[in-house]
């Protein structure tokens, strides 16, 4: 008896064992085509098998047992009955979860909330994607795949997936291909668009793939010169440099070059844009004839200007209505001490509603030891402050007095303009009436009053040490710079994409509130369930 017993347990336990193997084997082919979305034939295999050993083992345990127990009763036992419900349970979840999972990967759709939008793409690039008249394709010759590259352009390639793509190749394995692009190295990465191609180095990121793709797009180079000759900032060489500004400009593929208009007795005509950034001697009357005329002319001027340097280009700037108050702004606001940031340096939150800085948001951006910069509005040209300091700030008229305080005789009070763009208008303004009717009597002059005036941008920025090296990576300091090139360059490139930084929330705890949290959560709350558990099992009982 105890034999028999013995072996319809060990039968039962071997029926058990295959049901659940067969179960599992089926599963697992099943999970594998969820997966990968093909049949493979070891998805096919593990399928098929899990299915023939669960099939075959519910045939021999109905057709071989005693009938007075398996063909009929065997069927109706408890046993039998919870196990099958289990079964079938584990089956309905792992159906759903499989079916989720690929919808999950055929339309997944991802919901950022960090608070940089850390694994969002950036306006602009959405934009550019968007808009693309005919495929790009990019093909990476990074190997193995960086996974965060792999992660970018799958992002890019949900925006446009018709018109956007990427391939990852092995040089070594399709040589045909990187003797095309001339790439002899693995790591690099080629746009193609058309019969026109652009190469970079990788790893990259949005920010630096974006400005390459745009310039691929319309074929476009602006050239950049730098005045040089009255102490301006360098592009390199000195400890305080445009390096990183000069480098971000070259991967938006402008020309950057220097300029000496004592030796060179002209601005080039083909200068897109001119800087000035940060001269600390008077420039002479030859050169300031030529920036006038230039600018008269329809030139693009960005002018980066600390305080307390007279440089004669005051006169200029204010014929378009732009004054140079020429005292250091004083930040008493305290909001820069997390930065370790003085009270000669303004922190900047708030920005005008203007191209350069309409992606700015609530980001924040300094100007060590600037100036504030007054408006004339009655001068014909639209000029929109891009860059406002805080309320509790003041333009002070003694700096070097120890203890700093607003004196409202001496001061201005904030908020105070550091940063302005001004755009005089494309065409001439309407005539009057009068001017209407004397049109009609005239013959050769109606065809000069209708011409285009020539169109003038100007960005001045009341400091230029928060373009230098250093500065340059904070905050939004290198957007208000880039922007501020590409807006004067021409309105169609594209804006500064900066790199996405994470923002640390800390929670500070005392230490005696730490050992609180720490003993309820190893402790307390695991006493209190087991203490639960306990007592609903000895009432159970």
């Amino acid at each position: 008896m105890k034999k028999a017993l013995s072996r319809i347990r060990i039968g039962r336990n071997l029926f058990l064992a295959s049901l659940w193997i067969g179960t599992v084997l089926a599963i697992a082919g099943l999970s594998t085509y969820v997966i990968t979305s093909v049949w493979s034939n070891l998805a096919i295999g593990l399928f098929i098998l899990g299915m023939l050993l669960i099939a075959s083992v519910l045939l021999l345990r109905w057709r071989f047992g005693p009938p007075s127990q398996h063909q009929v009763s065997w069927w109706r036992r408890r046993s039998t009955q919870a196990s099958t419900n289990a079964l079938i349970a584990t089956l309905a979840v792992v159906i759903m979860l499989g079916v989720l999972n690929l919808m999950a990967v055929r339309y997944g759709q991802q919901i950022d909330f960090t608070e940089n939008r850390l694994f969002s793409l950036a306006p602009q690039t959405q934009e550019v994607l968007r808009q693309l008249p005919k495929p790009l394709k990019i093909w990476s010759f990074t190997q193995p795949p960086i996974p965060a590259e792999r992660t970018l352009l799958e992002k890019f390639s949900q925006v446009n997936p018709e018109r956007f793509q990427f391939e990852f190749v092995d040089p070594q394995l399709q040589p045909g291909l990187a003797q095309k692009f001339k790439v002899f190295s693995s790591n690099k990465v080629v746009l193609e668009y058309g019969d026109r191609t652009k190469t970079l180095d990788s790893p990259f990121t949005e920010s630096q793939i974006t400005p390459v793709m745009v310039s691929l797009l319309g074929n476009v180079q602006a050239n950049i010169y730098f005045l040089e000759g009255h102490g301006e900032i360098p592009l390199a060489g000195e400890e305080i440099n445009l390096q990183s500004a000069s480098t971000a400009l070259n991967q938006k593929d402008f020309t950057i070059s220097p300029l000496n208009l004592v030796q060179s007795t002209k601005i080039p005509e083909d200068t897109d844009v001119l800087v000035i950034a940060g001269p600390k001697r008077a420039f002479i009357k030859s050169e300031l004839d030529l920036i006038q005329k230039y600018l008269k002319d329809g030139g693009n001027l960005l002018a980066l200007m600390d305080p307390e340097f007279k440089t004669g280009l005051e006169p200029i700037l204010k014929e378009w209505g732009i004054t140079l108050d020429n005292r250091i702004i004083v930040d008493a606001s305290s909001s820069g001490q997390f930065l370790g940031l003085g009270p000669a340096v303004p922190l900047v939150v708030n920005y005008g509603p203007h191209p350069i800085s309409q992606d700015f948001d609530e980001g924040f951006s300094y100007y060590p030891l600037a100036q504030a910069l007054k408006v004339d509005d009655s001068k014909s040209a639209e000029i929109t402050p891009i860059l406002v300091s805080q309320e509790r700030t003041w333009a002070e008229a003694e700096p070097d007095n120890e203890e700093l305080d607003f004196d409202p005789n001496a001061d201005l009070q904030g908020p105070l303009t550091i940063g302005i763009a001004l755009d005089s208008h494309q065409t001439a303004e309407e005539p009057t009436e009068e001017e209407q009717e004397g049109e009609a009597e005239q013959t050769e002059e109606p065809k000069e009053n209708n011409l285009e005036k020539p169109r003038t941008k100007i960005v001045v920025i009341g400091d230029s040490d928060f373009a230098t090296s250093g500065p340059f990576e904070q905050g939004l300091n290198g957007d208000v710079f880039l922007n501020s090139v590409s807006w004067l360059a021409d309105d169609n490139l594209s804006l500064s994409i900066r790199p996405k930084t994470k923002v640390e929330r800390r929670l500070d705890i005392s230490g005696t509130r730490l050992r609180v949290l720490a003993l309820t959560a190893i402790a307390f709350l695991p006493l209190l369930a087991f203490t639960i558990a306990g007592t609903i099992w000895w009432k159970r009982r």
